[in-house]
């Protein structure tokens, strides 16, 4: 069995989540910021990442930075949107938010637990683990 086999097994499809590394190298990392970007924007990791190390250089801001990320998908057309709350004021989580605007957004680049960035894409996240039990944050769309 491939370590790539081993993986999918260990973060088991779910309604809410698909397992997806689009890492070029495969590498399991702390790279979600990239990852996220490009998996939802379409632009290649490569680029994503060397564009956004050019912005730090210009900014001075890290790579992780909702400043800095923000710029980047601001560049690219993608809007920044409040984190989303229920009724009453607590946070959502990821399967609440798929729930709620899935049906209104095909893709979306979300900020969920402690400074990890994720994508959604048609109802799931897309990513290396499954987040979806975590805090919503911020989110950006694409306009």
């Amino acid at each position: 069995m491939t370590q790539e086999e081993k993986r999918r097994m260990k973060h088991p499809e779910t309604a809410y989540y698909h397992y997806n590394n689009v890492n070029p190298k495969n590498k399991i990392t702390s790279d979600c910021v990239y990852r996220a970007i490009a998996n939802a924007t379409g632009v290649d990791y490569k680029t994503v990442a060397l564009d956004m190390t050019k912005m730090q250089v210009e900014t001075g801001y890290d790579t992780g930075e909702n400043r800095l990320i923000d710029k980047y998908l601001t560049s690219l057309g993608w809007v920044k949107m409040n984190q989303p709350r229920n009724l009453d004021n607590t946070k959502l989580t990821g399967k609440q938010f798929i729930d709620r605007f899935s049906k209104h957004y095909n893709k979306v680049i979300i900020s969920v637990g402690s400074h990890h960035l994720s994508c959604i894409i048609r109802g799931k996240f897309e990513d290396i683990w499954n987040c979806s039990n975590d805090n919503v944050g911020i989110y950006w769309v694409k306009k």
